[in-house]
C-alpha cells in the first residue's frame, strides 16, 4: 500500500479529468466526485451495498459516464494504523473493483477521521438523526476528496 504521500504524487501525474472517492460502508458506500480540472469535491450518490457484483457495476457505470481518470477508496485503519475487519474488507474490494475497471488506477487512502468529522459537523448544524444517516456517507467521500485536491496544490515536491 502507497503511504499518503505517494499517493499525492501518483495523483498529481493526473493532470486533468475526475476523480472518483469512495467512502465504504458494509451497508452504504458513498461516491464523490472532483470538477475535470481537479478543484472542487462533489457528493455525487449513495450505493446501497445489496451485493458485490450490483455495486461493481454501478461504480463502473459511473466510471464510464463521467470519465473517470483514476478512483480513491478511503481505508478505515483503526487509530493505531491497524488493519482491522473493515480495512481487510475494504482491501478485498479494492481488487475486485480492479478487475473490473482496469486500466483505470486506484488508491487506498487514510480516512480515520472523516466520517467522525463529518458526523460532528452535522450534529454542531442541528441536522436530524435521519437526515444525517441520509448524507453522511456521500459527504464523508466529499470531505476525503476535497482533501486530497488540496493536497495536489499544496504539497508539491
Amino acid at each position: 500500500m502507497l503511504t499518503t504521500p505517494e499517493v499525492v504524487e501518483e495523483l498529481r501525474k493526473i493532470k486533468v479529468g475526475r476523480l472518483l472517492c469512495i467512502d465504504w460502508g458494509s451497508k452504504n458506500i458513498g461516491i464523490a466526485m472532483s470538477d475535470e480540472t481537479q478543484l472542487i469535491a462533489s457528493p455525487h450518490s449513495i450505493l446501497i451495498h445489496k451485493n458485490k457484483q450490483s455495486t461493481l457495476q454501478a461504480i463502473q457505470k459511473d466510471i464510464l459516464q463521467w470519465n473517470i481518470q483514476a478512483v480513491i477508496i478511503g481505508l478505515p485503519l483503526h487509530m493505531d494504523g491497524r488493519f482491522g475487519d473493515a480495512a481487510i474488507t475494504v482491501t478485498k474490494f479494492k481488487d475486485d473493483l480492479e478487475k473490473t475497471i482496469a486500466p483505470i488506477p486506484i488508491f487506498l487512502f487514510d480516512e480515520r477521521w472523516t466520517s467522525k468529522a463529518i458526523e460532528s459537523e452535522l450534529i454542531k448544524a442541528d441536522v436530524s438523526r435521519s437526515k444525517r444517516k441520509a448524507v453522511v456517507d456521500k459527504l464523508a467521500a466529499c470531505y476525503l476528496l476535497q482533501g486530497i485536491l488540496e493536497a495536489l496544490r499544496t504539497n508539491k515536491g
